[in-house]
């Protein structure tokens, strides 16, 4: 046997051999595929990969914007923050006290102190501004409710200002003592809540004349009828006066509050010597 062209001649065989061999493999791969992910050209349907080539997004192509909402469903609900609460309308006794023309005050924040205490619109009373335009300072400044001092302010103007003219030539300064003070009934452990804690009182030592003297009301008899009509104005406008001869916390001042009572039950004590 000739060796040399039996190899010749089995060679070109193999390789084909070969070749059949990857063909037959690819094939069958192919098939597998097909079998695998269906066949879109002859059933219609698309594969999954063939979903997620389509749904990919052409670079400039127009972006589909969603469907309009329909108008029975109405109008989407928001899902941010509640908007800001209003904020409570202004007091209107402080409005009307800053608005009067009558009194040199500013408003301030609310007082919150323990127990009973505080003032819910408060105002600091620097002076009052009689008739005529002028200033009467109160000193030391007060912080009180806003009702309250214009009530005070009233009585300035209209009692004890026209008293000083008659006096001394007209009033120049007011001395007063506390306004709002967190504390019991003549600080007394375990008395009632004064109605200095709410700034509904004030407490005065006296008055400053043009002339310049000073009227003091622990010696009311300097000018006892000036004083004795400071008592009676005072006890017309004021719910409660305590004076000297009251008790022995009022011997050198004057209290006047606003307290309200049951059948408007009314305290006026002052004696003058």
């Amino acid at each position: 046997m000739n060796t040399s062209r039996t190899k010749s001649e089995t060679l070109p065989a193999c390789i084909l051999s070969m070749i059949m061999t990857r063909c037959v493999a690819t094939a069958g791969v192919a098939a597998f595929m097909l079998f695998a992910y269906g066949f879109p050209a002859i059933s219609g349907d698309v594969s999954p990969s063939l979903r997620h080539s389509q749904a990919v997004q052409k670079p400039g192509a127009e972006i589909p914007t969603p469907p309009p909402r329909p108008t029975e469903l109405g109008p989407p609900q928001s899902t941010g923050t509640s908007p800001q609460e209003a904020a409570p309308p202004p007091d209107a006794a402080c409005t009307h006290a800053m608005t009067s023309g009558h009194l040199v005050a500013v408003l301030v924040a609310p007082v919150v102190g323990p127990d009973q205490c505080g003032i819910a619109a408060p105002l600091k009373l620097s002076a009052i501004i009689l008739a005529d335009g002028a200033r009467v300072p109160l000193e030391p400044e007060s912080l009180l409710r806003c009702d309250f001092a214009e009530a005070l302010a009233d009585w300035v103007r209209e009692d004890i200002a026209p008293l000083a003219q008659i006096a001394g030539g007209g009033l120049t300064k007011i001395l007063g003592s506390d306004g709002y003070e967190c504390r019991s009934r003549n600080r007394i452990i375990g008395a009632i809540i004064s109605e200095h804690a709410t700034g509904n009182a004030l407490d005065l030592r006296g008055f400053k004349l043009h002339d310049g003297r000073t009227l003091l009301i622990w010696s009311a008899n300097e000018d006892l009828d000036f004083m004795t009509q400071i008592r009676d104005t005072s006890c017309a406008r004021f719910t409660t006066v305590l004076g000297p001869g009251s008790d022995g916390y009022h011997q050198a001042h004057m209290h006047v509050d606003l307290k309200v009572r049951h059948n408007g039950y009314r305290i006026c004590q002052w004696d003058m010597e």
